[in-house]
């Protein structure tokens, strides 16, 4: 699980990076994460989840969040968001075919009004 915020600027932290990544995934679920430490990860969104301690505590005082890569290799990432310096979209067109001919994603067409 993803670690607590510990200060106002850990919470403004997940919230930037939530905005961030929501503002990306308009343009495809591909995405390049850069780490506080410069490292960059690139893979396929497959699971997000943020949170908060507001069933025990009301109004919540500790929140967090994390989200889930599949990387090229077919190996899954799990990210704390504290941990994120910024997203940007990997999604291309050449992009999705090398990932689709990896086997990790697969394109589909759905029929209109589906």
């Amino acid at each position: 699980m993803a670690k607590w915020a510990k200060s106002y600027e850990d919470i403004k932290h997940i919230v930037e990076i939530s905005e961030n990544l929501f503002a990306v995934l308009k343009e495809g679920f591909l995405i390049n994460i850069v780490l506080n430490d410069r490292r960059e990860i690139e893979g396929w969104l497959t699971a997000s989840s943020f949170g908060n301690n507001a069933v025990v505590v009301r109004p919540p005082t500790r929140y967090y969040g994390e989200i889930t890569l599949k990387q090229l290799d077919g190996s899954s990432t799990t990210l704390d968001l504290l941990d994120i310096q910024f997203i940007r979209s990997a999604t291309s067109p050449a992009k999705l075919k090398q990932y689709k001919e990896a086997g990790v994603i697969e394109i589909v067409n759905f029929p209109e009004g589906v």
